[in-house]
């Protein structure tokens, strides 16, 4: 059969990071299967599968220049709240981006941690992207947690389900460590006597000089803890790893009224998730914080 003359052409633009374009996905995000086999793959992804990828758009779209500047380390980044992470990208590129600035991670760092270019993680952070397997499990291993974490298939269940380690070590923290985990803020547990029993209610706290601080509404179960002792519990599990700890505090609860406690109070970055008007700040005074920790035998 003659040989045919066609000649092929090839697409004139293409994305700058076009060693990682295969990565990139228009059809379905890839199973909860696969963040348990490792990457493959020592080097960048390969773009042999380009013809069956259709890859990022081209830079002729603006992606890549209507975005952050490129970052030159952790200073030049400011850390994103979990819904802000990575602007206007998809919940994949939020969490990337979360889970980077926790780990005090450049993009150009951990580019390097999953080998792939720099330009392509900040597209996969800022654009709604969908990755192959591969590149998936190439982000999980570099940022220490799983695909399926990365993919958001926890979130309608509770962390720590399974089997634990078969030798974890499980001990009391030291009084300094326990101050150091509490003073990150986030969500806790205030735990009380209610009208209907004991209960342990979610909120966002911070901690200043020491104490639990919260807010919320006069109405609310929470603000019956006016007066009272409490006890305050926060905690983390690391389900790749299968460790994690927790904290807990106990001691009297009161109104934060004085102005200049209240303005410093009000000058803390957090807030309530639930939204909505609450005006009224309470302190757990720390008379007593204890913690605890299971880690994996090496």
């Amino acid at each position: 059969m003659p040989t045919s003359n066609v000649t092929r052409h090839q697409p004139q633009h293409q994305h700058p990071e076009a060693d990682s374009a295969a990565d990139v996905r228009t059809g379905p995000a890839a199973g909860p299967a696969t963040d348990t086999a490792p990457a493959t793959g020592t080097g960048p992804p390969d773009d042999t599968g380009g013809a069956t990828d259709t890859g990022p758009p081209d830079d002729t779209g603006g992606a890549t220049d209507t975005g952050p500047p490129d970052d030159t380390g952790p200073a030049a980044e400011t850390a994103p709240s979990a819904a802000s992470a990575a602007g206007d990208g998809g919940d994949l590129g939020r969490r990337v981006a979360f889970r980077r600035h926790a780990l005090g991670l450049s993009r150009a760092e951990l580019a390097a941690r999953a080998h792939m270019s720099p330009g392509y993680l900040q597209y996969v952070e800022e654009q709604p992207a969908q990755l192959t397997p591969r590149a998936l499990n190439q982000l999980a291993n570099a940022l220490g947690t799983t695909v399926a974490e990365l993919l958001g298939e926890g979130r309608e269940r509770a962390p720590g389900r399974g089997r634990g380690a078969a030798h974890p070590i499980f001990g009391p923290m030291d009084h300094d460590e326990c101050v150091r985990l509490l003073a990150r803020g986030g969500v806790g547990r205030l735990v009380l006597v209610s009208e209907r029993g004991p209960v342990a209610l979610p909120v966002n706290f911070a901690v200043l000089d020491g104490d639990v601080i919260f807010c919320t509404t006069h109405e609310s179960t929470l603000a019956t803890a006016e007066g009272r002792q409490a006890g305050f519990e926060v905690d983390q599990v690391d389900e790749a790893l299968l460790e994690g700890w927790s904290v807990l505090v106990t001691g009297p609860v009161r109104r934060i009224s004085d102005l200049d406690e209240l303005a410093r109070v009000q000058a803390l970055p957090f807030g309530p998730w639930a939204g909505g008007p609450r005006d009224l700040f309470l302190r757990v005074a720390a008379s007593e914080i204890t913690g605890r920790r299971i880690r994996v035998a090496s």
